[in-house]
Parts: structure tokens; sequence; C-alpha cells
């Protein structure tokens, strides 16, 4: 149970939900040059909530819990694990500063930003790519640096940012991201994230499920080269007000 928290981070953690106001399809940051037709519809929001199930598998364990996830949009994404008798055994919280985990089991406590999150668990991420990965929702990618690699009933859609690929597949009858693929070129991990059973979340066209693969080649242990963990929603909630993203640490805890 030690690594749940480190894993769900690493993975950019379960997808769930999607969250953006709809739009007509929208066009990438990329318009300029050449315009690029991106047919997909994200999702907008204020604020997100979720509950839901998660089920994260490695090749010497299975690990199952409840979760319930906040986010506000570009300032805080907080979660929640529940795996059993109702006891909370980790809290996270993250800003685009900042990264925060509670871990109860055993009363410790981390805390850093997204350089943690690389040099601890060779993850390179950012608040803006964790954020769209837990929503479902596709990245635009800046000026030139996005690319039509197929297009038809399944878009696929290629940039660079820093040393990551970022493949994205949309669905041209759903303009919905069906699946989103980054991969480290220094190290060869990669992170392959499906979503599914898409239904009507407060009139809005939404994910429901989530299926996230890690393939960390870089990885010494066998016990850590794969994982997965997969997600069900059984509730979302859009731009519910005031919502609240509590995170204390109690003077007992150790500091990792």
């Amino acid at each position: 149970m030690n690594k749940l928290p480190a894993l769900f981070l690493a993975f950019s953690i379960l997808f769930f939900g999607a969250c953006k106001k709809e739009t007509a399809p929208v066009a990438s940051k990329t318009a300029a040059a050449p315009a690029l037709a991106v047919n997909v519809v994200n999702t907008e929001f204020n604020t997100f909530s979720a509950k839901g199930k998660m089920q994260l598998e490695k090749p010497d364990e299975k690990i199952g819990s409840a979760v319930t996830i906040r986010i506000k949009k570009d300032s805080v994404i907080w979660i929640s694990m529940v795996p059993a008798l109702g006891i909370e055994v980790a809290r996270v919280r993250i800003t685009p500063d900042t990264i925060q985990i509670l871990d109860r089991l055993h009363r410790q406590y981390v805390a850093g930003n997204f350089s943690l999150l690389q040099k601890r668990f060779n993850v390179s991420a950012s608040f803006e790519v964790l954020q769209a990965m837990l929503l479902g929702n596709f990245l635009p990618g800046d000026a030139g640096m996005m690319k039509e690699i197929k297009s038809g009933e399944m878009q696929q859609f290629q940039q660079k940012r820093d040393n990551l690929v970022i493949n994205q597949f949309l669905d041209s009858n759903l303009h919905k991201l069906k699946q989103l693929n980054i991969t480290d070129e220094r190290t060869g991990d990669a992170i392959n994230t499906t979503y599914s059973d898409f239904q009507e979340q407060e009139g809005k066209l939404m994910p429901t499920s989530s299926l996230i693969l890690l393939n960390r080649n870089s990885a010494t242990n066998p016990n850590s080269k794969t994982a997965s963990v997969s997600v069900k929603y059984s509730r979302i909630t859009l731009n519910e007000a005031g919502m609240e993203f509590p995170f204390s640490v109690p003077d007992d805890y150790e500091r990792k």
C-alpha cells in the first residue's frame, strides 16, 4: 500500500472524468501555421469532482480503492483514497507549483514540486498535462509543434513538449479524446491512457471509465516495470459552489 500515492501520481494517475464546457469543435493553439482541423469538443469547467473505484495492478500486487477527485481549473488537484472500512489512507494536493502527499498508513508526509516527481519516479509531467489526463481533455500544442498523423474517423495528432512525445487519438463521431499516449524520449518510459464508457453528465458527454498502462523501461526492479490503473466513476459533478480542498499535516508525521 505504501506505493499507492506515488504510483497514482506517476501515471498521472487514473484518468477520470472530464470537464470543460462544451463548445463548437475547437482548433488547437497551433492554428497558425498551418491551421489544423482538430475535431474535438473538450469539456469546460470551473470546478470538477468525481467519486469512483480504482484498481492498481503490478506484477507483485493488486490494490483496489475508492477514490475522490476534486479539481479547480488550473489551480488545484485534490485526491483522496479510501481502500476499505471508510478509512482514508492517502491524500494528495497538487498545484502548478507544489505536490503534497499524506501517507496516513505510515504517518508520512511528502512535499515537493514536479521536479520531485521527475527525480523520484522518473516521470516528466506538468500540472497542465496531469489535469488534462484526469479530465480526458485534448491537449493543444504550441504553434508549429503539432502535426496530424492520421485523419478520418479516428484522428491522430502528435506533438513534442521538451523530452515528451504526445500522441492523441480523437473519435471524430463523438468529438472526444479516446486515447492519450505519452513517451519520454530520454528513457523510453511511456504512459498510455484509454477512455471509454462515454455518458451524458450534466448535459456534457464525458468518459466515465479509463485504463492507464505504464511501461517503465528505465526501471531496474522487474516489479516496477509495468503497471495498470483502471478507474470507473460513479458520480461526476461540475461547477459545485464552495468546493474545498482540505490538507493539513499532523505534527507527528515524518517528512520524507
